[in-house]
This record gives structure tokens, sequence and C-alpha cells, in this order.
């Protein structure tokens, strides 16, 4: 074997294994990456967890707690946090970890599901979105700084809404809602 065919396999062998080092690496998390619909009967929340207490008692202040308040009066805390799961979720280009909310039952819908959009700020949790739906989607559109945010709802006959959610400075406000029929077997 010629010094020039040592040579040529000896890159070649490095650069296999080099490959294979490239190869075993995790892949880097960035924000392009991270999960950005949400849906209850998907795999959205199996990795979720319950709210800490500042979350739950942003979620026990929302319309739609005071208005199952009677229920909820017969649940201790622990029996009110287990009705929602939580997953971070980032709506601006820093660090800072907002949560994203799921209800269950009573804190949900009859053919739909409830979310939430809380915000940690410096001196006060709150919700910042009540939105109901199938899923949720965080979108890359931004308004004032925050991702703007879609809300999807579809029945078995076809009729499907869609909700469009815009950040004003303080909180979610709804932008557009789109409604459709389709042929159910679309």
């Amino acid at each position: 074997m010629s010094q020039t065919t040592r040579s040529i396999l000896g890159f070649a062998l490095i650069c296999v294994g080099y490959a294979v080092v490239l190869l075993a690496q995790p892949p880097i998390q960035s924000e392009g990456r991270e999960r950005t619909t949400f849906c209850a009967d998907d795999e959205s929340f199996n990795h979720a967890s319950l709210p800490t207490d500042d979350v739950l008692d942003a979620l026990l202040r929302t319309s739609q707690a005071k208005v199952l308040s009677g229920e909820l009066e017969k649940l201790d805390r622990e029996e009110r946090r287990k009705l929602f799961r939580s997953v971070p979720v980032h709506l601006t280009g820093s660090d800072q970890s907002d949560y994203l909310v799921l209800g269950k039952p009573p804190m949900s819908g009859a053919d739909n599901d409830w979310f939430w959009i809380v915000r940690r700020g410096l001196s006060r949790t709150e919700v910042v979105l009540e939105a109901g739906g199938n899923c949720l989607e965080l979108l890359k559109k931004r308004s004032d700084g925050y991702k703007d945010i879609r809300a999807m709802w579809g029945a078995a006959s076809g009729l499907k809404i869609t909700w469009i959610y815009n950040y004003d400075g303080a909180q979610y406000r709804l932008a557009h809602k789109y409604t459709k029929t389709v042929s159910p077997t679309q």
C-alpha cells in the first residue's frame, strides 16, 4: 500500500470517527425546536407538572374558576391543583418561562379544552390568556414582543373555529376569529 493510499485511508477514518462523535451528541435545543402546538389528546402534556402555588392562585382567580366556585369549594387545595397540567413555554425571546396550562374537568368545557397562559412577573403571577379549543398554537409572529397565539376548535360536523390572539402589553386580546364548515371527510 502506498503512502498516499495510507494517508487517504487515515484521513477517511478520522472523518468517520469525527462524524460518529458528532452524531452521538444530543441535539441543541433552540426556540425554533420547542413545541409550538399543544393538544390535550396528544403527547403535549405527557411531561406536564402540577402548577406551583402562585400559578394555581392565578388560575383560581379566572372567570372560569369564579363560575365554578361552588364545585371548587368542595375540593381542598391539592385536589384543585390536580385539575391543571402546566408546561413551560417561551413567549418572548428571553429565557424567562411562562406557563401554558390545561384544565381537567370541571375546569374544562363539554366539547373543548380550556387553556391558560400564565405569566410570572416580578411582582405578580397572572393569567394573560384564557382560551377554549381543541388545541393551542404558539405562532412565530409577535405582538408587543410576545408570540401570537392561535386556538383551534373543530366538531365532527365539519364546523371549525380559529381564534388569533395578540398581546397588547398587558394581556392577550382576540384579534381575529375565523369560522368555516368543511366536509367531515376532509
